[in-house]
């Protein structure tokens, strides 16, 4: 899972990294046994001068 390689995450989760990223797992593949998940979002971007 790419979110880990964010040295944010990693002071936030610690040790408990491996655990988390299990867990999650795990209750994804529950809603999604294929684990693809996708969703389309709105961008705007605005140029100025």
């Amino acid at each position: 899972m790419c979110l880990f390689k964010f040295k944010f995450c990693q002071t936030m989760f610690g040790d408990h990294a491996g655990t988390f990223e299990a867990e999650l797992t795990a209750a994804l593949l529950c809603l999604n046994s294929a684990g693809i998940f996708s969703e389309q979002i709105e961008t705007e971007v605005i140029i100025a001068p």
